[in-house]
């Protein structure tokens, strides 16, 4: 099919228009896809502990196209992040990096409740692929009372 992106560029799909969190202790591996990601026009938020993700979707819950985030970290582990942004974005695309993706057995980030599962390190073209192949997510208008006329 012709509607692929136009070859030359190399870098892979284009992001634009996407706004993700990317969650990871490790702010090296943050850092590097953050820079990936913003490279094929997304806008990156990078957070290095899974707490102020899960703040900052709560605060702003259509604000984000996808999540993605590491699933070890101290404090607060990717299934109980996903637990709390599945709270307050029950729709929201989320994508889980691990080192353990064959032994993972949390019942919170089953295929259910997760958009996607990547192996570390991470096929940053694979997750591109994934990540444009996400339908848009339209921001709900907000709901203003209506002005009765008269």
């Amino acid at each position: 099919a012709p509607d692929s992106a136009p070859e030359g560029r190399g870098e892979g799909p284009s992001l634009a228009g996407a706004t993700l969190l990317v969650v990871d202790d490790d702010t090296e591996v943050g850092e590097v896809l953050q820079a990936f990601l913003e490279g094929l026009g997304a806008e990156v938020a990078l957070c290095d502990a899974p707490e102020l993700a899960a703040e900052a979707v709560a605060e702003d819950p259509e604000a984000w196209t996808a999540l993605v985030t590491d699933d070890v970290m101290p404090g607060m582990s990717g299934g109980d992040l996903v637990e709390q942004v599945r709270a307050h974005a029950p729709d929201l695309p989320i994508f889980l990096v691990t080192a353990l993706a064959r032994r993972l057995t949390d019942p919170r980030v089953g295929p259910d409740r997760i958009t996607g599962l990547f192996a570390k390190p991470v096929d940053l073209s694979e997750l591109a692929r994934a990540l444009a192949a996400l339908p848009a997510r339209v921001p709900h208008e907000p709901h203003e009372p209506q002005e009765s006329s008269g």
